[in-house]
C-alpha cells in the first residue's frame, strides 16, 4: 500500500483522521474554526472520529474555496489546530 494512503496512528494508537472545514472567505474560515472550537469545548465527550464524520456529512461543509484540514487522532491536537 502507498504509504501516503495508509492510516497513521497517533501516540495513543487512535487513527489519524481529518477534520475538514471550508468557507467562502479566509475570514469566514477562521470564524468557522472558532465556532467549531467553541462548540467542541462544550462537548468534551465527542470523539475525534465522530467529529470527522460529522464535518464530512455537513451539507456544504467541504464546498467552500477556502479550506483547512487538521489531521490527528488526538482530540487535544485537533482542537489546537483549530486555534491556528
Amino acid at each position: 500500500m502507498d504509504e501516503s494512503l495508509s492510516w497513521r496512528l497517533s501516540d495513543d494508537n487512535s487513527p489519524a483522521l481529518p477534520w475538514v472545514i471550508s468557507a467562502s472567505t479566509e475570514d469566514a474560515l477562521r470564524a468557522r474554526a472558532r465556532q467549531l472550537r467553541d462548540h467542541l469545548d462544550a462537548r468534551p465527550e465527542w470523539a475525534v472520529a465522530d467529529v470527522a464524520r460529522a464535518l464530512l456529512d455537513t451539507p456544504g461543509g467541504t464546498g467552500g474555496p477556502h479550506r483547512a484540514v487538521i489531521v490527528s487522532g488526538n482530540r487535544e491536537e485537533q482542537t489546537l489546530g483549530l486555534r491556528a
